[in-house]
């Protein structure tokens, strides 16, 4: 369902051709707001104005939206009224009865095309321009939402107001400014949260792609305020850094093969990313440059962290079943490696085997597994899993098992490539891999 409209913009031809910046004044809060209407906006376009809209019923800020009306043909008022001396002060004006049907008489303002809805209100709003200027007053216009040809407009409030441009953005106050730095430490904070706590590369990938959108997210609405004039330089630090966090967090998600594979990994790679080192310096800045008042952004950057590099010694279970007489003969010429001989969709042994390094598992009951691999660096105990650089694995061909009185089964697995060898693998879904 199309939003409720709380402002209505004008624009003639012209301007909607092009790409155009109006300032309004919003008149629930009295502050100025810049709004990009983008070219080519056409007639009843509505544009979002994040964060900026009336308070909600919890007292936060909520978003508010424009409905822009961009006029076919300006409209024709003849030649400007002549105005005479300055008005003596005295009782206001009379203008005769609200705008509606054209009334007897000679017109108030040079002739026009009879009368439509539209073309009636914009010349009241004309002649009522025309007396509160030479009073100075600020000018507000409201009109209808209906079309030129009296019906209403789809999502459009009869009466929004269109507030005319001010000649600038007002800057914010120290305490508005601070809250709009204090919503994007909130929002950037959870998703940092939620990508620490990925458990897969599919989960850093989700993660990493939903903290980027909020980056930008958070770039666009800073990047619609006006901040107090003392930070403004360190605002545009900050905008910029975000919009560079956004593209790190794109590459973080979207490596497949994993260079980061759990959630640990990916913070630490993004905290030595040159946008972390930006936002670290906004932060800063915007901490210090006005001696009157130290605002505080910047605590959903990552410290920065080198990467890790903890292993397993060579042999070690991570998971241990026996009660067999079956071996199995591990020869790892590659990267650190777990092996997992599994039933199913559960493993009943899993055990480390480091790089350039031979290991046996002993005690494999009889049966038929399946064998899988994952390699990687930095293996994460609490996990169970490698944090970068992962692949995962299976053996294309089951491996059977089976004991008599006299003989048991022993099988040899190089994880390398090598000539003549017998035995194949392909590349797994890590979120099938095999768990226990």
């Amino acid at each position: 369902m199309e939003p409720e409209a709380y402002l209505t913009l004008e624009l003639g031809p012209d301007e909607a051709g092009a790409e155009t910046v109006k300032t309004i004044v919003l008149p629930w809060s009295g502050h100025a707001a810049t709004v990009r209407v983008p070219a080519g906006t056409v007639d009843g376009s509505m544009l979002r104005l994040a964060g900026l809209g009336p308070a909600g019923p919890d007292g936060s800020p909520q978003d508010a939206y424009v409905r822009v009306r961009v006029n076919a043909t300006p409209a024709q008022f003849g030649p400007p009224p002549q105005f005479g001396p300055p008005p003596q002060f005295g009782p206001p004006p009379q203008f005769g009865p609200p705008p509606g049907p054209p009334q007897h008489g000679p017109p108030v303002l040079a002739p026009v095309q009879p009368a439509r809805r539209r073309t009636v209100l914009v010349v009241a709003a004309v002649a009522v321009v025309a007396v509160l200027a030479c009073c100075g007053l600020p000018l507000a216009f409201f009109l209808d939402g209906d079309d030129e040809d009296g019906a209403p407009v789809a999502g459009a409030r009869s009466g929004a107001p269109s507030v005319a441009p001010s000649p600038s953005a007002a800057p914010m106050t120290p305490d508005q400014y601070q809250t709009v730095l204090t919503s994007t430490d909130q929002a950037l904070n959870t998703g940092f949260r939620t990508l620490a706590a990925a458990k897969s590369p599919t989960a850093v990938r989700t993660a990493a792609s939903n903290l980027a959108t909020t980056a930008g997210t958070q770039r666009q609405a800073l990047d619609d305020v006006v901040p107090p004039a003392s930070v403004a330089t360190a605002h545009d630090t900050l905008v910029e850094a975000l919009d560079d966090l956004a593209a790190a967090l794109t590459g973080t998600g979207a490596a497949t093969s994993g260079q980061a594979c759990l959630g640990p990994a990916a913070v630490a790679r993004v905290s030595r990313e040159t946008a972390a080192d930006q936002l670290r310096a906004a932060a800063r800045a915007l901490a210090t440059t006005d001696p009157t008042r130290a605002y505080q952004v910047g605590s959903f950057v990552p410290k920065e962290t080198k990467d890790g590099n903890r292993r397993l010694s060579n042999g070690s279970y991570v998971k241990r079943t026996k009660g067999g007489l079956g071996q199995l003969k591990i020869e790892n010429g590659g990267a650190d490696a777990v092996i997992s001989i599994a039933r199913g969709k559960t493993a009943v042994t899993r055990v480390y085997v480091r790089s350039k390094s031979t290991f046996t598992v002993r005690g494999v009951r009889d049966g038929t597994y399946q064998i899988f691999m994952t390699s990687g660096k930095d293996w994460d105990a609490k996990n169970r899993a490698f944090s970068r650089d992962c692949d995962f694995e299976k053996f294309d061909d089951p491996l059977k098992f089976s004991t008599t009185s006299r003989t048991y089964t022993s099988w040899t697995l190089s994880l390398t490539p090598v000539v003549g060898g017998n035995a194949s693998t392909s590349s797994v879904d890590p979120d099938q891999f095999p768990g226990g």
